[in-house]
């Protein structure tokens, strides 16, 4: 840090003696990064490492899904038939909650570690929930649980990116974005055999040995390094303050979004106070990032035009694929008279299409040498799909609602992996396992953020038909009798508006993207795999 820069961090008597400390100690754990570089890795190491990852992100892709079989049979046998929704919200939370902290974490502590402290996390909440013996105690061991998924998750691509050129990494990233897929899709059937073979206490349990496997992978077999450095010398250098306020506005959004539309009325003071409080939180995290954080863990000198446009480009792919994958079965169960797992199958298609296109639009990457063509082409699929989709009704052919959401998978395909690898392209080495992390927190943000503006779509368009709100989704609420002519076309016209709000954000999506400027994405591994 040059004089200039330390003449701007306050001027505290105790701050100003505190940072020559935290520097140098900073110093020596670079040095000894430096020293610890990860060589070149053989096909058989590389393969060891990816065969880790798939396991990892495999265990927590079934476990985002498993309980959506099994939620009536778990809240019925610990009588909390009204906490349902609190149990994905409690995992869901954590995982947003801790995304954007495992980048600069697993900086300072490595990536071994972080992620064996994901693997405990979610080894111990797994543990808790199978031993749970009221509601309250599952959904506080599943908050537990979601901070290893999202660590597991995070710190893989994190890994990614320091083992993989950047030319080639597209792909392995859609490898992974095809494993996801799949153990989402697996999720719900193994639930369902689980419960009604078992118990549904063995929807916990069977994580235990998988992490445990995957623990002795991570410390005995992947030829990663061991950050060197004291344990007190790398807690120093965590940015307590902008942890606290950035992870105090991620839970009152999610808990405002949460509530709008369904708990409360969004412009009741229970969802106003928190949204409020959200963007007064995220003021004093700016301000502590730019002005007070010696390490911030988002550094400001990270965002570039390119680093924001992708990132805002995260959101919009968030907000697309998780709206529809949430919406498409309400289509398939509501209208079409579909079972949860039925509607499942349909959903599949979207699911693969956009894994697929991942791994593909990473040679197309590689080939033309350039990260925007591929977003440029997945961005007009996006605004190409949703228009179509802008074309639901009840004359519509049932072929048109699985051919529609394939052409927006396509777009979302192409830019999932690429707006990633755009971002990093663009940015200084030492951001690349921060921006890792921030945009798997942006596409989380983007899923927030469009099924509450989808929700309160649906709910001011169905206002006349309430036995319509609340029923399909996530939840498994169905219709259990016919729905009158006038109530499915409510219906259309409510889903028509979520479409309508996806072509406007697919088209700006689209705009921002033209603003991006060249990269080149030649070279070797941008950081070293500590």
């Amino acid at each position: 840090m040059s004089e200039k820069e330390l003449e701007k961090l306050p001027h505290n008597d105790d701050q100003v003696k505190k940072v020559p400390t935290i520097l140098s100690e900073k110093t020596k754990d670079l040095e000894a990064l430096e020293n610890e570089e990860t060589p070149e890795l053989s096909k058989r190491q590389l393969f060891t490492i990816m065969l880790g990852i798939v396991l990892g992100v495999f265990v927590a892709g079934v476990d985002e899904t498993i309980l959506s079989t099994a939620n009536e049979i778990i809240t019925t046998d610990l009588n909390a038939q009204g906490s349902l929704t609190w149990i994905a919200t409690s995992y869901l939370m954590t995982i947003v909650v801790f995304t954007p902290l495992y980048g600069k974490f697993s900086d300072i502590f490595g990536r071994k570690v972080c992620m064996l402290f994901s693997l405990f996390c979610f080894s111990v909440g797994s543990l808790g929930c199978g031993l749970a013996v009221n509601i309250v105690m599952l959904i506080v061991f599943r908050a537990i649980a979601g901070i290893g998924g999202g660590g597991m998750i995070s710190v893989s691509f994190i890994i990614i990116s320091d083992v993989v050129k950047l030319e080639d990494r597209a792909t392995y990233l859609g490898l992974i974005s095809l494993t996801f897929a799949i153990s989402n899709m697996l999720g719900p059937i193994l639930g369902g055999v689980i419960v009604d073979h078992i118990s549904w206490r063995f929807i916990f349990y069977i994580n235990l040995p998988v992490a445990g496997i995957l623990a002795l992978i991570v410390i005995f077999i992947m030829p990663l390094p061991w950050v060197k450095g004291s344990l007190m010398s790398k807690l120093k250098r965590i940015d307590v303050l902008g942890v606290l306020t950035l992870s105090v506005s991620i839970v009152l959004f999610v808990l405002s979004t949460t509530w709008g539309g369904k708990d409360y009325a969004w412009s009741s003071y229970q969802v106003l106070i928190p949204l409020i409080l959200t963007f007064v939180a995220l003021i004093a995290f700016g301000y502590i990032e730019a002005r007070v954080a010696v390490e911030p863990i988002l550094p400001p000198k990270m965002f570039n035009s390119n680093v924001v446009i992708c990132c805002c480009l995260g959101l919009v792919l968030g907000l697309n694929h998780f709206t529809v994958v949430y919406y498409l079965p309400v289509y398939y169960q509501v209208l079409r008279g579909y079972t949860a797992s039925e509607s499942g199958y349909q959903l599949a298609p979207f699911l693969v299409s956009v894994s697929i296109v991942a791994m593909f639009s990473g040679f197309i990457g590689t080939k033309l040498q350039s990260f925007r063509i591929p977003i440029w082409i997945g961005t007009v699929l996006m605004v190409l799909g949703s228009g179509l989709l802008c074309l639901t009704s009840n004359t519509l052919p049932h072929w048109c609602m699985i051919f529609f959401p394939i052409v927006l998978a396509f777009g979302i395909g192409f830019g999932i992996q690429m707006v990633l690898i755009g971002a990093q392209a663009s940015s200084q080495p030492e951001y690349i396992a921060i921006l890792a992390s921030f945009f798997n927190f942006t596409f989380n943000m983007g899923a927030t953020v469009g099924l509450a503006i989808a929700g309160a779509i649906v709910n001011n368009l169905l206002a006349d038909f309430p036995y319509l709100i609340g029923t399909g989704g996530h939840e498994g609420a169905e219709i259990t009798q016919p729905i009158p002519i006038e109530g499915q076309l409510a219906y259309y016209g409510a889903l028509r508006g979520i479409f309508y709000f996806l072509l406007g954000i697919s088209a700006f999506g689209f705009i921002i993207s033209t603003l991006l400027k060249h990269r080149s994405l030649s070279g070797a591994p941008s950081t070293p795999g500590h």
